[in-house]
């Protein structure tokens, strides 16, 4: 193994992609060895192949080693430490390499390098895991392994909520069963065969015995596994079982290697649990679970002594069943004890016997059941299952039925009825002897988690398994009936994340929950509505009359989400952008006509969002476009494929050229010059905007900085640089965003940052503080696209603004008639009462910079005045002559 490893094998360009493909690999692996041994693989890919890595799981208050990478298959199953220790020696709380690994001993052999990294794999603020990377002390960036450990963290978690519920339900099932089982057998030996037999099926334990307690010691009853090697008497003053016979209590251990009272059968045994079984409140013997492979855990304990309570609980049924064959007030004893239901039924189905716990269940007294044929009170929709011939109840291999009962008082409940056939010398039914107990809880409960694993439980809508399984039903319909109409819609919430950013997730997830409120009212009943995830939804519009009707329904969503939302005592803007694909053919695939929708969509959002598109096939190919393009963008940032240019804004008054607006463009080296309306939206998706923003900052104050030195009129010009709302998310936005203006060395007041009106507004003051932040720094403040935001008037006066733009919608519009320049001489009114600049922007014609100057607009830009150019163009054309 090599030591100086350096971090970074996997560059920032793909990283997003390598921890989506990590996240959608380790989320199809179940908790084990497998998903263990992937996630140092993929650690490895990230870190470097030459990296000692390991991982450690948290476990009873130890974190154990369960995969290594590098240590040439050393045993370290052994290794363990505590997380007093750990904490001691490397906090969770921050990643800080830990010189030596002094509190874990049993490294100090294997590891090679001076220095490791000690990383918490945390979820919220519990440590699912320990990720152990030998590296040198001198590694600079810790980015890529942060991003990764909390995304591997979230799929631990997952993967130990899928296993504990996998586990749960196994359990669940055991015990059903076995009680089924049990209720049904009255031969304790076979009894103590099914409890062995059914407990090693379903959980795979490596063995398992019984032992009852004998005059001469403890005798095997049975066992499963030992192939022969089972001990058939036991010292019950020896061993682990000694223990358990004396306190009368269950016992785990954990290792037996560090057990002295362990007697090995051969050698071979690494845990066991020993639990104690009773018959009637006397001990009868003990239940031994052996493991040959991994140390048992306190969930295999909790198991290990259920099974044992329905052994103690059936081995009890079996004596009393035994005594009560004998006679008939021996039965009566057995049933009029019991919590269930038990009768005695002729061939036909009629009551001879029924015990006194029937009033309980049903509201009948036993005598008012007596002479009755029960199958009266069971619904109409169970009853065929009991229409079955003597013989067939006369079978042993009938499984326990499960129906509802009708009660004295009309309601019905769930119960759960065992059959155990008493045969004649001549193998003929004499008699049905049932036992019959209320299920309805469990029903409700299974029902409850039959409804969470179709529905999203925060918003009530159906989830993807769901509507999936409805969007597949549409399309089958399609098949039978080439005329049947539906269509599917794809919503997503526009400007979601900053929502997130600006007020926290919990009221993200509060504007999604009444997000989904709004869906269903705007949408038919019998419509399904579903949450696909995060702030995306979908929507099957089924059985349309005509195509109109689902643009009808769209139209209605839209206008729902546009009004403000109530959230947690906050007004909270937002809208969405829908993407419509119409089921045209039933050869479509629901993941075909899914991702229509999503393409369509994403035309919506590419728009401006608060809208909806129609997919078609040029909008596919669009999308496959864009989804190279996506991956080429952090490749672009990287090699310098972006540049700047500058479009000269005048002051209209002095027909002077009064400064620059500093426009990205992306040179690709496939597909040329990118117009930046097609790659920032990209951008913006993701964290990568910030970065492209703060290139664009750096660049643009180091060209005026450049003009300033080499002009001198370049001193009395701003440049105006256009700036993503989501840095007003970002912690301490304003020192940073000023720290990078002040490290170029130009006068802050040059520089003039534009945020746009409707992102601005989703958070008025929070947005307000960053603004007011940059302002005290001498940066100056201009509302881009004014007008075509929400009512934001009210909202303008708390805003710290230097000035105004009027969108080129308003601008183009002029000369259209008095109504359109009427918006124009507003806003110019509006900025002259709050003392602020303003500037048009799309000036095309000479009738529109004449009335802007009449009106007395500021400043202005736009193809008539100037295109934007590059720098050399820039210096030759306006840094010397500067009229208009």
């Amino acid at each position: 193994m090599t030591t100086g490893t350096v971090l970074g094998a996997v560059t920032a360009a793909p990283l997003d992609a390598f921890l989506l493909e990590t996240s959608a690999e380790l989320l199809e692996l179940k908790l084990g060895p497998r998903l263990y041994d992937r996630l140092l693989e993929r650690a490895a890919a990230l870190c470097g192949s030459s990296l000692g890595l390991l991982l450690a799981r948290q476990e009873d208050g130890l974190y154990r080693v369960v995969a290594e990478l590098g240590f040439c298959d050393a045993d370290l199953s052994q290794v363990a430490l505590s997380e007093e220790a750990l904490q001691a020696a490397a906090p969770f709380d921050a990643f800080k390499p830990l010189s030596a690994l002094e509190s874990w001993t049993s490294l100090r052999g294997l590891w090679q390098a001076e220095a490791s990294l000690v990383i918490p794999l945390s979820y919220g603020y519990a440590p699912q895991a320990l990720l152990l990377l030998e590296a040198e002390p001198e590694v600079a960036t810790l980015t890529s392994i942060q991003v990764f450990s909390k995304r591997v963290a979230t799929v631990l978690q997952h993967a130990a909520l899928r296993s504990e519920a996998e586990r749960q339900a196994r359990e669940s099932a055991l015990l059903d069963r076995l009680r089924s089982r049990l209720t049904t057998e009255l031969c304790l030996t076979t009894l103590l065969k099914i409890a062995t037999e059914q407990t090693s099926c379903i959980f795979g334990y490596s063995r398992l015995s019984i032992y009852l307690l004998d005059n001469d010691g403890l005798r095997l009853a049975c066992e499963h596994g030992y192939r022969g090697r089972a001990a058939a008497w036991l010292d019950p003053a020896k061993g682990v079982v000694s223990r358990v016979l004396k306190s009368g209590d269950p016992i785990l251990v954990r290792d037996v290697r560090q057990d002295a009272d362990y007697l090995s059968p051969d050698g071979k045994g690494v845990s066991i649990i020993v639990a104690p079984i009773y018959r009637g409140g006397t001990l009868l013997g003990t239940f031994e679970v052996e493991s040959t492979q991994k140390p048992l855990t306190a969930s295999d304990l909790r198991l290990v002594v259920a099974v044992a309570k329905e052994l103690s609980a059936a081995s009890e049924r079996s004596r009393l069943h035994e005594a009560a064959l004998q006679n008939q007030s021996r039965f009566k004893l057995l049933a009029e004890n019991m919590r269930d239901v038990v009768s005695l039924h002729d061939p036909d189905g009629t009551a001879s016997y029924v015990s006194p716990s029937a009033v309980e269940l049903t509201g009948y007294a036993p005598q008012r059941l007596l002479g009755r044929r029960l199958l009266s009170l069971i619904h109409p929709h169970h009853r065929v299952a009991f229409d079955l011939s003597p013989e067939q109840f006369a079978s042993r291999d009938l499984a326990p039925f499960t129906f509802r009962l009708r009660s004295a008082s009309g309601a019905y409940r769930w119960v759960e009825t065992t059959l155990q056939p008493i045969l004649g010398e001549n193998g003929e039914l004499l008699q049905l002897v049932a036992s019959t107990r209320d299920i309805t809880r469990r029903r409700h409960v299974e029902e409850r988690l039959e409804h969470l694993a179709q529905h999203d439980p925060m918003t009530g809508l159906a989830n993807r398994t769901l509507f999936m399984q409805r969007l597949e039903e549409t399309l089958d319909h399609k098949t039978t009936d080439p005329k049947h109409l539906a269509v599917l819609l794809f919503v997503d919430l526009d400007r979601f994340k900053l929502v997130n950013d600006s007020f926290g997730h919990s009221v993200g997830d509060a504007l999604l929950a009444e997000l989904s409120r709004r869906l269903l009212e705007s949408v038919r009943p019998g419509d399904t509505v579903a949450r696909l995830g995060g702030d995306e939804f979908a929507v099957i519009l089924d059985n349309l009359s005509k195509n109109s009707e689902a643009k009808q329904i769209t139209e209605r969503i839209l206008a729902g989400l546009k009004r403000p939302f109530e959230v947690q005592g906050r007004e909270v803007f937002s809208s969405a952008s829908i993407g419509l694909a119409f089921v045209t053919s039933a050869s479509l695939s629901p993941s075909d006509l899914l991702r229509n929708a999503d393409v369509a969509m994403y035309e919506a959002k590419k728009a401006g969002g608060s809208d909806y598109a129609v997919f078609n096939e040029a909008l596919y190919d669009d999308y496959k476009r864009r989804l190279s393009l996506e991956g080429d963008l952090r490749a672009g940032l990287e090699q310098g494929q972006f540049f700047l240019t500058y479009q000269p804004l005048f002051n209209l008054a002095e027909r002077k050229v009064a400064g620059f607006e500093a426009l990205l463009r992306w040179r690709h080296p496939k597909h040329g010059v990118i117009a930046p309306d097609t790659f920032v939206p990209l951008a913006e998706e993701s964290d990568l905007i910030l970065d492209v923003d703060r290139w664009v900052i750096k660049e643009a104050c180091r060209q005026m900085d450049l003009w300033n030195a080499r002009f001198p009129v370049a001193s009395d010009l701003f440049m105006s640089i256009n700036l993503s709302t989501r840095h007003l998310g970002v912690e301490n936005a304003a020192g940073r965003l000023a720290g990078m203006v002040r490290v170029m060395g130009i006068n802050p007041g040059q520089i003039k940052l534009e945020v746009t009106e409707g992102s601005l507004l989703i958070n008025a003051e929070a947005s307000a503080r960053v603004l007011a932040g940059l302002r005290s720094a001498g940066i100056k403040i201009q509302l881009d696209d004014f007008g075509t935001g929400y009512s934001s008037l009210s909202y303008l006066h708390k805003l710290p603004l230097d000035s105004l733009k009027i969108d080129r919608s308003f601008v183009q519009r002029m000369g259209g008639g008095r109504q359109d320049e009427e918006i124009v001489k507003t806003i110019l009114a509006l900025g002259s009462a709050l003392g602020l600049d303003v500037v048009a922007e799309g000036v095309e014609t000479a009738y529109q910079l004449k009335r802007l100057s009449e009106l007395g607009c500021q400043y202005g830009q736009g193809y008539l005045i100037a295109k934007a150019l590059e720098a050399p163009e820039v210096e030759a054309r306006y840094l010397t002559v500067r009229d208009l």
